[in-house]
């Protein structure tokens, strides 16, 4: 079984907001002792897709419960790409490719490729092989509330910057756009992240370049508390 890495990052947001069970809830408390619980006595639960589509595997995922999420996932049959992707079950996401090639260029219900989903648990194999077979590396996520977000930047978020690389090799566009016009090199700078601004400047990145609002990279540094980390991006 593959080990999903934890995020060093809040990744509250992804969250979805609607409670469709027990067990789901159990996962919004955070209560993992009682999800497992619900789990073990209703495994019919861990099948179970909210309106969103969601399986509870996915809502501990997106709540940063990797370890939980391992353990409520379903059988590898019921997944879809985007989520044999999240979890690196690399042969399933495989075999789904070989079925319908498109599903590479697809999003989920709530809005993310299998390529964000990848990039987002640190699935290195999962995100080569999407690569591969013709992954969309500028495909902007589609969530209803962080819409906008290129892969390059999902990268940046969960601060994998070999991840990154492989999509810079791949042809990942360095100073591509989110939906408010900032960049990877906006949210690296945000978190600090000095090895990921490193990869970035080294491959091209822009520090001028402004978001919407009129702000470099290196204002999302100094907001953030990074001050020196700011001046040399200035």
């Amino acid at each position: 079984m593959q080990r999903i890495r934890p995020l060093r990052a809040d990744v509250s947001a992804y969250s979805s907001q609607g409670v469709s069970n027990d067990l789901v809830e159990a996962i919004a408390e955070p209560d993992p002792e009682w999800a497992r619980a619900l789990a073990a006595q209703k495994s019919a639960l861990m099948a179970a897709r909210d309106k969103d589509g969601l399986l509870p595997a996915m809502h501990a995922l997106y709540a940063g419960d990797h370890q939980l999420a391992l353990s409520l996932l379903p059988d590898d049959a019921a997944l879809t790409a985007p989520e044999a992707a999240a979890f690196g079950r690399t042969e399933r996401l495989r075999a789904l490719l070989d079925a319908d090639p498109k599903l590479a260029r697809r999003w989920s219900r709530d809005g993310f490729t299998a390529l964000h989903l990848a990039l987002f648990s640190g699935e290195e194999a999962a995100l080569r092989l999407l690569i591969e077979r013709g992954a969309d590396l500028e495909a902007p996520s589609r969530h209803r509330t962080i819409r906008g977000v290129r892969p390059l930047q999902t990268a940046a978020f969960v601060r994998e910057c070999g991840l990154a690389e492989i999509l810079l090799d791949a042809g990942a566009q360095v100073d591509g756009r989110g939906e408010n016009g900032a960049t990877a090199l906006h949210s690296a700078a945000q978190h600090g992240d000095e090895e990921f601004i490193r990869l970035l400047v080294d491959r091209g990145a822009d520090p001028t370049i402004r978001d919407d609002t009129g702000k470099r990279p290196a204002d999302y540094a100094k907001e953030a508390g990074f001050a020196k980390l700011a001046d040399r991006l200035s």
